[in-house]
């Protein structure tokens, strides 16, 4: 299918840049309005607001419901498209069943792997620890955020296994030390991105915006110290993906 979305533009990106594109869910209580349903041109139902979707993990009162907004996948270069869909679809309020999740995914198939890294893992933990602080986010956000970090979600593990959830197939097994509720996960054979289950909900559009620019730039800067050796990504990735990942390569770390 061809892209009707104009070419990147590199004045913005004057040096090399590795994340191509981005989504995130966040779940929290909702207004009643997005889960509301109508009808579609063909008489089907649909929901008005069609990112909303009802979890199940989700538990908080209010008057309201309980769901999440699942982005669309939006492109680096064109920020504004994000932040107006952020302060269009914020929940009314989040509790600590609620989670922030950011997918990111890469231009080429070595970033993904470099990501993989347990040197990548190690430094994510340092520095997001130093970044949501009092002085960035809302005392409530930060105490949520330590929570998720000290092991406080099961949704949310401090467990590092991207080799075994590149290929996992039981991803939704709480207990499984491959499975999607971890810090990091790496669903690449089901999405190609790499996803954050570690930030913590918010009701604030602000914060949203500035927990998932700060993954995209922080993923970024430690990309571009990497060596630009090539690695044995064939031992992580499923043949038909890699295929698929590997035409897409336009630049490499």
């Amino acid at each position: 299918m061809p892209s009707f979305l104009p070419e990147f533009n590199l004045e913005k990106h004057p040096e090399p840049f590795f994340v191509k594109y981005f989504g995130y869910e966040l779940e929290g209580l909702y207004d009643s309005d997005f889960g509301e349903y109508g009808e579609d041109e063909d008489g089907n139902s649909e929901r008005y607001n069609e990112y909303f979707k009802e979890d199940g993990s989700v538990s908080i009162s209010g008057n309201g419901i309980e769901g999440e907004i699942a982005s669309p996948k939006f492109r680096v270069d064109r920020m504004e498209q994000f932040e107006n869909f952020v302060n269009d679809n914020m929940p009314m309020d989040v509790n600590a069943s609620c989670g922030l999740h950011c997918h990111l995914s890469f231009n080429n198939l070595l970033a993904y792997e470099k990501c993989m890294d347990s040197e990548y893992w190690i430094e994510f933990r340092k520095q997001v620890y130093e970044f949501v602080n009092p002085e960035n986010f809302s005392e409530y956000t930060v105490d949520l955020f330590h929570d998720r970090y000290n092991n406080a979600s099961t949704y949310c593990r401090d467990v590092h296994s991207p080799d075994g959830q590149v290929n996992s197939l039981w991803t939704d097994l709480v207990n499984n030390p491959h499975g999607r509720y971890t810090q990091l996960n790496y669903p690449f054979t089901s999405h190609g991105t790499i996803e954050c289950r570690l930030f913590a909900p918010t009701s604030q559009p602000k914060e949203v915006i500035k927990i998932v620019n700060w993954f995209i730039d922080f993923t970024n800067s430690y990309l571009k110290k990497q060596t630009r050796e090539r690695a044995n990504f064939e031992t992580h990735i499923m043949k038909n993906q890699k295929e698929r990942m590997y035409n897409e390569v336009f630049s490499c770390v």
